[in-house]
This record gives C-alpha cells, sequence and structure tokens, in this order.
C-alpha cells in the first residue's frame, strides 16, 4: 500500500507526534510512504534521517496563513506529485493541508483521510471565522472519505456541524491508540480505510 501524509508544518508539537508514529508504524508493516510539508523541521528530519525508504519532499508554497497565489501553486504542485506517485491513501493533518491537499485531490482516485486536530471553527474562534471555515469544510467534506478525529470533542463538534455524516464518517482515535474498536462504526470506518487487505 502507498500512503502519502501531508502537513503544513513539519515542526514538532502534538500534530507532528501523531504523524511521526504513523509513518514509523507503516513502514514497519512495509507499506510505501513519502512525507510533504510545507515548513520544515524537526519531523522533517527526523523522518529524513531514520526512515531512509520514506521519501521527503518539501512543498515551499504550502504555507499556513491564507495566500492566494501560494494556495494555487500549492495545489498544482501537490496534484503532479500525486498523480505521479499514484498512492493508495492521501492522510493529511492540519488545516491548511487538509484544504489544499483535498483540493488537489479532486476526481482523483485514491481515498482521502483527514485527521482533525482541531476545527478551523471551533469555539472561541471569531464568530466570522468560525461561519467561513464551517461553510469551507462542508464543501471540502465532498472530497473526503473518512475523518479521523483525535478527540471526542471534535467528532462531536463535526456531528454538531453537519460536517460528519453517514456519507463521510469520523472515527475517534486517541493519540497512542493504535487498533480500532469493533462495532458498526468501527466496521464501516474500517472498510473506508482498507486498501488490498491492509487498514490504514
Amino acid at each position: 500500500m502507498k500512503i502519502v501524509y501531508i502537513i503544513t508544518q513539519a515542526t514538532w508539537g502534538g500534530a507532528q507526534a501523531h504523524l511521526y508514529s504513523l509513518i514509523k508504524a507503516q513502514v514497519m508493516r512495509g507499506n510505501a510512504v513519502a512525507l510533504v510539508y510545507g515548513v520544515e523541521g524537526r519531523l522533517s528530519a527526523s523522518v529524513a534521517k531514520e526512515f531512509q525508504d520514506v521519501q521527503v519532499v518539501r512543498v515551499a508554497s504550502l504555507v499556513h496563513p491564507i495566500a492566494p497565489l501560494s494556495d494555487l501553486k500549492a495545489i498544482y504542485t501537490l496534484r503532479k506529485l500525486v498523480k505521479n506517485w499514484q498512492p493508495d491513501i492521501i492522510h493529511l493533518h492540519s488545516s491548511k493541508a487538509g484544504m489544499i491537499g483535498r483540493l488537489a485531490t479532486i476526481r482523483l482516485p485514491m481515498k482521502v483521510i483527514f485527521t482533525v486536530h482541531g476545527w478551523g471553527f471551533t469555539p472561541g474562534v471569531g464568530k466570522k471565522r468560525q461561519l467561513l471555515m464551517k461553510t469551507i469544510e462542508k464543501a471540502l467534506s465532498r472530497l473526503t472519505t473518512a475523518y479521523i478525529c483525535v478527540s471526542q470533542f471534535d467528532y462531536d463538534l463535526g456531528v454538531q456541524s453537519g460536517v460528519i455524516t453517514s456519507a463521510h464518517p469520523a472515527r475517534v482515535i486517541h493519540n497512542g491508540v493504535t487498533a480500532l474498536t469493533g462495532g458498526k462504526q468501527g466496521d464501516q470506518f474500517r472498510g473506508l480505510c482498507t486498501i488490498n487487505g491492509g487498514t490504514l
């Protein structure tokens, strides 16, 4: 199975530590892995040093602030990379990478997973920004095979906001938890994330 992980900032923090663990686990499973990032740092350096079979690629136009010209360039560059690599799964981390990555995969056949490390419309964000980010995420949900939420709070907020639906389901997987539990929801999610007998 071929997996491409995309994150905006390959520095270090909760999302980066989580992604490092995922990359390590998939390498140990023998899967082909690539890491694409915008801002280099500890994560990109560690992956490049410790996992020589992982392709580590910087897309300089993938930046955190909204920057129309850079964003368009990032979408074009990511789409070109993805079409060339033909991965089975695109796994997106961070809000900006989640937006750019999904736009880059429009009409492409691979499955797209977005791990939510906090929604852009979470309580505490200004009302106008909440509305904007919720509208954007609802539109992008059509390009999302499934979501992974690292907290029950994010899952509940996604459901309440109409982003997480039966057509675009989610699963709560806390950091450090490697196995999916059973049940109807778990079986549905596992089916969406399975490629050629392998599970994300």
